[in-house]
């Protein structure tokens, strides 16, 4: 596995840091991070979020993202658009590790649809179609630092 900048990155000391920390990384590891998203849950609480709340709150965040994006896709049912989101992050075509606000983000591209998975709870964010470059959406985000695994 390699670690790269893409050429938009600023060069900051977080970016820097970000990379170093990958590079030093045993490919089986990078490796093993990406596949431990597979484990990643639309349902799965925000860190810290216990009971039935925690589980209302992701369960309304899955319907809320059907609800938005599972008709770009074709999508009958919230279960069909979850499954969706797990094809993608179980056969990438890339993928991207970014951090923003203390957060690591796995953002999984396939195609033209993106899988974003939180690294520090393992919950899926969002499941979306792109409408325009994936790149042209990487370059858009405000970020703390962002690699591409390959």
């Amino acid at each position: 596995m390699t670690v790269e900048r893409p050429p938009f990155a600023k060069d900051t000391s977080e970016q820097r840091e970000l990379e170093e920390w990958y590079k030093a990384l045993m490919p089986k590891e990078i490796e093993n991070r990406i596949k431990a998203h597979l484990g990643s849950d639309w349902l799965r609480p925000v860190k810290g979020e216990k009971g039935v709340n925690a589980y209302k709150r992701a369960k309304n965040n899955l319907d809320q993202h059907f609800r938005k994006h599972g008709q770009e896709f074709g999508y009958k049912t919230a279960e069909e658009y979850k499954k969706g989101a797990y094809e993608v992050i179980k056969n990438p075509d890339e993928v991207y590790v970014e951090k923003s606000k203390g957060k690591t983000f796995y953002i999984f591209r396939k195609g033209n649809a993106v899988v974003i998975s939180n690294d520090d709870n393992l919950a899926i964010v969002s499941y979306y179609k792109l409408h325009r470059s994936f790149e042209e959406r990487l370059k858009g985000g405000k970020r703390d630092g962002l690699i591409k695994i390959y």
